[in-house]
């Protein structure tokens, strides 16, 4: 068996909590470094992150040795005893706990056309009927938003409240199509877009439109972004984050059991 087919036989045995792996698989972006029955560690060429999946904590480690003249700086982990080893051996300073949230439901894989009305964003096309397409019905605000990647103007209002990434980093999401902002009556009112390693995130409501189910709509269209590309519509949600847990579930996330980590 080629590395990929064992790569994907592994992840693929929990699949929801592999997803982010198994994501970098799907978009062509991994670079396998080890593909065994007992676990599998590879690395993102997009956002050099590190990702080990392993039911064998010392494999694991011994996979991670191979490779630490590369210099870790990101690295996600699916083994608890591996983090804690990590962490110790490589210095990271920051640990992100998190549960994995996946949409699968019925008619994810559809999009309708969205267009930015008197905007001039290529490629983005009219809402039909207040619907995304995605699937999911938004009771609280169907379609209200016109939603397209945003311009300058709209970088600098997404940079200065949100400051989760760095400004490259943010600017480089824009530049591969994946950053999106929602607009009522011309005036952006929040933003979503997906992570370089593939998982959906950024989502952001402005202070003065919160509580009007606009986070819903922004993460429906990003839902049905994912799958137009032919991509998973995932999140990693921090185990702290009850508000984003519930929107997870509210939009019919299916939602992992165990955890992944986060090092950096």
């Amino acid at each position: 068996m080629k590395d990929k087919d064992i790569a994907l036989a592994y992840l693929n045995r929990n699949r929801i909590l592999n997803i982010g792996m198994l994501q970098v698989l799907r978009r062509g972006t991994a670079e396998i470094l080890c593909a065994y029955e007992n676990g599998v560690y590879l690395r993102d060429t997009v956002s050099d992150a590190y990702m080990l999946s392993t039911d064998d904590a010392a494999a694991g480690i011994e996979w991670m040795a191979a490779f630490e003249s590369r210099s870790y700086s990101l690295m996600q982990i699916c083994n608890k005893e591996a983090v804690e080893h990590a962490k110790r051996k490589y210095g990271f300073e920051t640990e992100l706990i998190c549960v994995q949230a996946i949409y699968e439901g019925q008619g994810a894989s559809q999009i309708s056309d969205l267009t930015a009305e008197g905007k001039e964003t290529a490629g983005v096309k009219e809402k039909e009927d207040g619907k995304d397409g995605s699937g999911i019905s938004n009771p609280e605000n169907p379609g209200k938003l016109v939603i397209c990647e945003p311009d300058d103007a709209t970088m600098e209002l997404i940079q200065h409240h949100y400051d989760k990434i760095s400004e490259e980093e943010l600017w480089q999401i824009r530049r591969l199509h994946n950053l999106y902002a929602g607009y009522l009556d011309g005036v952006c009112v929040g933003f979503i877009g997906s992570h370089l390693e593939g998982s959906m995130g950024l989502l952001e409501v402005l202070p003065a439109y919160r509580r009007r189910g606009y986070a819903v709509e922004l993460e429906q269209f990003m839902i049905a972004h994912m799958h137009r590309q032919g991509l998973f519509a995932f999140a990693q949600i921090e185990t702290w984050n009850e508000k984003s847990l519930n929107l997870q579930k509210k939009l019919g996330m299916q939602i992992s059991e165990e955890k992944v980590y986060w090092l950096f």
